[in-house]
């Protein structure tokens, strides 16, 4: 992450504070080089053999993670260098998504809220007034369709001004999407949950509802594990709803046009709510009703298959699902209407 003591500081450009950063670990990997060194040839002298061993120690040896020559050791320097940055700008965009479900804080450090049970009251209780506060309802939705004043877009960019300086909020989104290749709108509905799942091993701990089980789906909402209740889906219910008849409207107005852009865009607004209404019937409405609860104990793996096809589908999750459905351990183990296999696709 972007670390103060590291040069990169509120108000600043996120820009100047990615090459302060790259800087600083360039720094830091040279004088951990040199220390390898000299102990190489501490132990080198010790046995008096220090006409006889190599003490020299290659920069890509050196093994932290934001060595770029150790990160990315067969790329060209301006390879590492765009690497170096996108990588930071992912992390910084997890972070934020952080933030908004109150994991993590801009007024203090270190975990806030990743313990069963914890509610705002707990965030509260250690921030009272927070510089940038978590989502009230831990459900925010990601849409291609720009529909809701508190989707994850809207969200980050609140983030950005708050961490950065609301000056620098238009310099920011440039740099992020420029890093990114594409709008910060397209990398949250495309990208954000795939490099979560991979940063989490495939144990995610925000969850990705979907009215499709592949990326496609149309209508998409984040919520964080560590804050689920049982009342969650039905929020979620809620937010779906809300986003069908927002986008019947839009495509009623787009109907009304002459031009065939905004026909073909209403066509598939009009797909997008006949995609909705099926994942309402017959998967949203039937989970929400059952008033699920989980238990953290029992894992990342065994809850998200009883989610069934709520969730985006994970293949490395899912092909665990006839292995856990024998398990007899969980406090909520796998049931018979948990134990569909699904066929979505990455």
């Amino acid at each position: 992450m972007l670390d103060p003591d590291q040069g990169a500081q509120a108000g600043d450009l996120l820009e100047e504070a990615v090459s302060h950063l790259r800087e600083y670990w360039d720094r830091v990997s040279e004088e951990q080089r040199q220390r390898e060194i000299r102990n190489n040839e501490m132990v080198a002298d010790a046995y008096d053999v220090r006409d006889d061993v190599p003490c020299d120690v290659l920069l890509e040896r050196v093994s932290l993670k934001r060595n770029v020559a150790f990160t990315y050791p067969k790329d060209t320097p301006e390879v590492r260098n765009e690497k170096f940055a996108q990588d930071v700008v992912k992390e910084l965009i997890s972070y934020a998504v952080g933030c908004m479900f109150g994991r993590y804080s801009l007024d203090k450090p270190g975990l806030i809220l990743a313990s069963r049970g914890e509610t705002l009251d707990d965030y509260h209780a250690q921030i009272p007034s927070p510089s940038f506060g978590p989502d009230a309802d831990n459900v925010i939705p990601v849409t291609e369709t720009d529909c809701f004043e508190d989707d994850i877009v809207t969200r980050f960019r609140r983030f950005l001004s708050v961490a950065f300086g609301k000056e620098n909020l238009a310099a920011n989104i440039a740099y992020i999407e420029q890093v990114l290749g594409k709008s910060i709108r397209k990398y949250f509905v495309n990208d954000f949950y795939n490099d979560h799942v991979k940063m989490y091993s495939n144990r995610p701990i925000y969850w990705q509802y979907s009215s499709q089980t592949n990326n496609k789906g149309s209508f998409k909402a984040l919520v964080y594990l560590h804050r689920y209740t049982p009342k969650t889906t039905n929020v979620v219910l809620n937010y779906l709803r809300d986003y069908a008849n927002k986008i019947a409207d839009i495509a009623d107005s787009l109907e009304r046009s002459d031009r065939t852009a905004d026909k073909k865009q209403a066509a598939k607004l009009r797909k997008a709510i006949l995609e909705c209404k099926d994942y309402e019937d017959q998967t949203l409405y039937p989970l929400a009703t059952r008033n699920l609860e989980i238990d953290l104990d029992d894992g990342v793996l065994v809850n998200y298959l009883r989610m069934g096809k709520a969730l985006r589908s994970i293949p490395a999750i899912e092909k665990k699902r006839k292995e856990v459905s024998t398990w007899t351990w969980p406090v909520h183990p796998l049931k018979e209407e948990d134990k569909e296999v699904r066929n979505g696709k990455e």
